[in-house]
């Protein structure tokens, strides 16, 4: 078996808010789990990309691959019905659902990814935004939703 040293996060193009605080609950409370994450670069894939038969995101962790939010893994509320979001499945992931000072993030990231129609200076609405522009790197977005 592969021993990986540093994974990588996947998630789809211009990753929303809800994906960007599950990564950061993924490098806080996940740095034992997926060693690296933080230091990696965003990789991405298409949303509607073609997997093989029963294969889902949770199959690219063999390979390194965190898929957060895309391909219909652990950390992908796409198909589980209401009340998910990606931030809201890593932190049942951990348990952390219920800690005081997440709690309302992970609150406003369901909010924010289900309804599209943000406040015009909430960071849901900036993110999509930057994205929008194309003028601010990825990497500048995924700083900004730091927990």
């Amino acid at each position: 078996m592969l021993e990986i040293t540093q994974y990588v996060p996947v998630t789809h193009h211009r990753p929303d808010h809800d994906e960007l605080v599950a990564l950061r609950i993924l490098e806080m409370w996940g740095r034992h789990e997926f060693p690296g994450l933080a230091l990696s670069p965003l990789q991405f894939v298409d949303a509607g990309l073609s997997l093989k038969r029963n294969e889902t995101g949770d199959d690219w962790l063999a390979n390194g691959f965190v898929v957060i939010g895309a391909l219909g893994g652990r950390f992908c509320e796409h198909n589980k019905g209401d009340g998910k979001c990606a931030a809201t499945l890593a932190a049942d992931y951990y348990g952390i659902s219920d800690e005081v000072g997440l709690a309302p993030i992970l609150k406003y990231a369901l909010q924010a990814d289900d309804k599209s129609n943000d406040a015009p200076f909430n960071i849901a609405r900036i993110i999509k935004d930057l994205h929008a522009s194309g003028v601010v790197p990825v990497e500048e977005v995924r700083a900004m939703a730091n927990v």
